[in-house]
């Protein structure tokens, strides 16, 4: 018979009673301190079907927390994580500060209700992919021409630079913003400084 290891103290064997009398349903209760946090301490508390998944959990966060790239639960999204780095935006001039706010309205507008955590490259990917083709309804009900490089690699600097501030407040782990690629420029037409020669073989010798 196998022995049973004795729990550590950061992991609680609960009870939970059914809804309809039936026989309690057992989980593994994981309270573990994740340090400090908004300048608070902060202690992740979870429930685990198992208790190999509760032990998994607590190695994983211990790890995290030691390698300083532990990041809280939080369900910001990043329409509330936009608002909030404008609003802290206090040095800038009201007409900068409009600009940031109307290039980031078509990110608000497509993903804004995606949590931050939860923010991947492929999201913002498949956003400038529909900025760049346009087709999408502005918050004025007009219809969106297509984004010009300038404008989406706009958005992005602000969308990094939204991400950045969450990831120093630790609600985010990374900043997916930095790796989607950036729109090259438009090419604009070369200017090609003719002379006109004094005699025509000069300029079509194909025809001298």
């Amino acid at each position: 018979m196998t022995e049973r290891r004795q729990l550590p103290p950061q992991i609680k064997r609960v009870e939970l009673a059914q809804r309809d009398g039936g026989r309690p349903v057992i989980r593994y209760q994981l309270t573990v301190d994740v340090g400090d946090v908004d300048g608070k301490r902060k202690q992740l508390r979870k429930r685990y079907p198992t208790e190999k998944q509760a032990r998994t959990a607590l190695d994983e966060i211990r790890g995290e927390v030691s390698r300083g790239t532990y990041v809280h639960p939080t369900k910001i999204t990043l329409a509330e994580a936009c608002e909030g780095w404008l609003a802290a935006k206090h040095g800038l001039k009201p007409s900068t500060l409009h600009g940031h706010r109307v290039n980031l309205t078509a990110a608000i507008a497509e993903v804004g209700h995606i949590e931050v955590q939860k923010l991947t490259k492929r999201h913002l990917d498949d956003l400038v992919t529909k900025l760049r083709a346009g087709g999408l309804s502005s918050p004025t009900g007009k219809t969106r021409k297509p984004w010009s490089p300038r404008s989406i690699n706009y958005m992005l600097g602000l969308l990094t630079a939204v991400l950045k501030d969450q990831m120093r407040q630790g609600n985010a782990v990374r900043n997916v913003a930095e790796l989607v690629d950036r729109i090259p420029a438009d090419a604009k037409p070369a200017f090609r400084q003719v002379i006109w020669p004094h005699r025509r073989h000069e300029f079509w010798p194909h025809l001298a």
